[in-house]
């Protein structure tokens, strides 16, 4: 059976066939041509879970954009107005980077019964 990175784990690889294998070293031989090579998570989430993009949220839509908008809302001069909407667009934005992190996980690590 083939377990998830790192070495022996409860959580076996589904599709992987013959030995152990640390998902870091399968990852790297390659997931699927619409990543185009990158393994940024814009990359791969689509290939997994396509009603997950990033294009669908309002404001914010990749990490540059997020930390942008971080510095926005602390700025002394952004309104309180401006902060609330960063701030909930922020919120969103984290929250589909967090259950676009838990549905990968889930997509290569199947927990055994």
């Amino acid at each position: 059976m083939d377990y998830c990175w790192p070495g022996d784990s409860q959580y076996p690889i589904a599709g992987l066939g013959g030995g152990k294998k640390k998902l870091g070293v399968w990852v790297m031989a390659g997931y699927h041509p619409d990543m185009l090579g990158s393994w940024s998570i814009k990359a791969v989430l689509p290939t997994i879970a396509p009603d997950m993009d990033y294009a669908q949220l309002e404001g914010i839509q990749e990490g540059t954009g997020a930390s942008l908008a971080y510095l926005e809302a602390i700025h002394p001069d952004t309104g309180a107005d401006k902060r609330e909407e960063i701030r909930k667009n922020l919120l969103k934005y984290c929250k589909h980077d967090t259950e676009a992190m838990v549905r990968l996980v889930a997509f290569f690590a199947i927990p055994t019964s």
